[in-house]
């Protein structure tokens, strides 16, 4: 059984939280989501996760919210979960990403300098890197760097 964990902080409680998200069966489509707070000593369902493709990273807590990425794109595929609240959401991509909902692609998310960031794989020899300057504000993306692989024969 494959788990996932991401370590956030609510402001509201001033209170470590511990998010975990794993398939308690194979035949079960969406992974189940339980919140342990640091010192209660037990964990809580918060239920299902919205998406089935779940992973927690510990570089990508900005605004008491843990982000990651869905493994392929389409839309909304940013996802959240916000410590305080313990709801998941949703972070609006770049525009640019409507365009690419029938590619796959591999896209990582973190934070840097205070803000969001979201790597696409655009091809094997291309990357792009966005940054979302403003907190929540879709038109805030920007992409910062292109970056090719230099390839040697």
């Amino acid at each position: 059984m494959s788990r996932f964990w991401g370590l956030g902080y609510s402001i509201a409680t001033n209170q470590y939280k511990l998010l975990q998200s794993y398939y308690p069966t194979l035949e079960l489509n969406y992974p189940t989501a339980e919140i342990y707070t640091i010192g209660s000593g037990t964990w809580r369902s918060i239920g299902n996760t919205p998406t089935g493709s779940v992973s927690l990273p510990f570089n990508a807590f900005l605004n008491g919210a843990l982000h990651w990425s869905k493994s392929s794109l389409g839309g909304e595929f940013i996802n959240s979960f916000d410590f305080d609240t313990e709801r998941f959401g949703m972070v609006p991509p770049p525009d640019h990403f409507q365009e690419l909902d029938k590619e796959s692609g591999d896209t990582t998310t973190g934070v840097l300098g205070g803000c969001l960031f979201i790597i696409h794989v655009v091809i094997s020899e291309l990357f792009e890197i966005w940054v979302m300057k403003e907190y929540g504000v879709k038109e805030s993306w920007t992409k910062q760097f292109v970056v090719q692989y230099l390839l040697y024969p």
